[in-house]
């Protein structure tokens, strides 16, 4: 028998250490001992955190591939209309969604919703975070008062979970960036400055979504016109995504972005001023 908990121990080893290359050939070996165990349940766990590994990786035909198999898997398991199914079909969505997939991840991600509302409690965190992924959907799509709707609605569900930190920061910072769309300047600024000093203070070790509450704030900060405080907050960001992930797609928006902070602070001078107008950013 295939011995997952061990399995997940060690790659939560890897991660903690940082040592990114080993991952991936990490995970494929498992999955194919578990095969060679025909071990489907174990399989169909380590098809899900491939999913994500590919996602972050950016190798979005690696993800299909994986979710493909998780599907078969939920069938072979019997496991339609479980929180297993949910919870697979949110990571398959959440990969579509980073693809530019866009139809086919709201489909997934109403699937979803619709599991889960049939096996979950109403208050479970899984239900807020399917929230906050149909809001980065909706900001994907450019549909700000949906994914405005849809962050409020997530953050409202774990506000005051105390036991919950990683998840209301995360929160936080898409709050506070769908305030930015909005033009609701003094709410965000309070939502992505809360966001990172929650990352800093009541979390205990590094969280690789630390990386996106650094990079709300160096926007933030460049929509100020504070050039300075947002080039060190994306030089953070910078550091955070590496470590985490690799040099990936949000690696290189991230650095384009603070491309644009160091142009902008040249051309301009740090002036320090609240905004009239919302600069482009990518």
């Amino acid at each position: 028998m295939f011995d997952l908990n061990a399995f997940f121990l060690e790659a939560d080893r890897l991660y903690t250490e940082n040592r990114i290359a080993e991952i991936e050939p990490y995970l494929l070996n498992g999955f194919s001992a578990a095969q060679g165990c025909q071990d489907c349940d174990a399989m169909l766990s380590i098809a899900n955190e491939l999913i994500g590994y590919y996602r972050v990786k950016s190798q979005y035909e690696r993800c299909a591939e994986y979710a493909d198999i998780a599907l078969q898997l939920i069938e072979v398991l019997c496991l339609q209309k479980t929180e297993h199914h949910g919870t697979t079909l949110l990571n398959i969505a959440t990969a579509y969604r980073a693809a530019g997939r866009y139809d086919e991840a709201r489909t997934m991600y109403e699937d979803v919703l619709a599991i889960y509302q049939y096996c979950l409690p109403p208050g479970d965190v899984r239900i807020a975070g399917l929230h906050n992924n149909l809001s980065l959907l909706y900001q994907d799509m450019g549909d700000t008062k949906n994914a405005l709707q849809q962050v409020q609605t997530a953050y409202d569900l774990i506000r005051e979970n105390d036991t919950l930190p990683v998840e209301r920061a995360t929160t936080l910072t898409n709050l506070g960036l769908m305030q930015l769309k909005a033009e609701r300047f003094d709410e965000a600024e309070t939502s992505i400055l809360r966001s990172v000093e929650l990352f800093e203070t009541d979390i205990l070790y590094r969280d690789p979504h630390y990386s996106a509450a650094l990079a709300a704030a160096a926007q933030l900060y460049f929509l100020y016109h504070d050039y300075d405080q947002s080039i060190q907050y994306y030089e953070k960001a910078l550091e955070e995504i590496k470590k985490a992930y690799g040099e990936n797609d949000y690696y290189q928006t991230t650095l384009q972005n603070l491309v644009l902070a160091k142009r902008q602070k040249k051309e301009e001078g740090d002036a320090d001023e609240r905004p009239g107008t919302v600069p482009e950013i990518l």
